[in-house]
């Protein structure tokens, strides 16, 4: 896919490879007559918002060949991303993506060595909290030197989730309700009580409210 801003600032999202004999146009191609792109091999010039092949420079009959067409994807530009619409049967969009105030307010960014996919599904995973972060800090954070086959250390967290999906028209967003405590020797901890709420309305767009016995932080992944 080539993402490319119009001469006027708005964002359009097309497949890469030009319908006539396959160049890139992330490779050479460039952006003209305010929202199209030209292919960098032929030159054919293509409208980034209708897809449709909008001018062939040595064409003398000005004939443009039906097929003539690059796939053009829907895109929004907001809360300071860039977010693509996807769907398996090519259906338009059914929903559109909601402002989140607190990426504008205020935002930290972190570097993580992963896939892309592991950090939703991760964070999807409510199942794991109870073995993989049931060690206490005082065992530290590498998985590696913990004993995972004790499943009942002195000092350990202990995770309460659920998952719900929202009634209509929000069907397409979940909520994530998880509740933790650290305990010594099954004794609950005072101030360690923490309270999370997960509102996930794409893989990508995932806003938590955490709330505890001592501090109140609204984040947005």
């Amino acid at each position: 896919l080539t993402l490319l801003r119009s001469e006027t600032g708005k964002v359009y999202l097309i497949n890469s490879y030009c319908p006539h004999l396959g160049a890139n146009f992330s490779i050479g191609g460039r952006v003209v007559n305010n929202n199209c792109i030209q292919c960098p091999f032929h030159g054919w010039i293509f409208n980034a918002e209708t897809g449709n092949c909008m001018r062939i420079p040595y064409e003398t009959t000005n004939t443009i060949p039906e097929q003539a067409k690059v796939v053009t994807w829907p895109v929004v530009e907001k809360n300071m991303h860039i977010y693509a619409w996807y769907h398996c049967d090519g259906k338009d969009p059914e929903w559109q993506i909601p402002d989140v105030d607190e990426i504008i307010n205020g935002r930290t960014e972190h570097e993580i060595n992963c896939h892309i996919q592991e950090i939703p599904e991760n964070g999807a995973d409510i199942a794991h909290l109870n073995y993989l972060h049931l060690a206490g800090i005082n065992n530290g954070n590498d998985i590696t030197k913990i004993k995972m086959e004790n499943l009942e250390p002195r000092i350990r967290h202990v995770w309460n989730g659920r998952w719900e999906q929202q009634p209509e028209p929000e069907k397409h967003i979940g909520v994530m309700y998880l509740k933790q405590v650290m305990t010594v020797m099954k004794i609950p901890i005072p101030l360690t009580y923490s309270d999370l709420q997960a509102r996930q309305v794409i893989a990508e767009l995932k806003t938590f409210r955490y709330l505890s016995s001592w501090r109140f932080l609204d984040i947005v992944r």
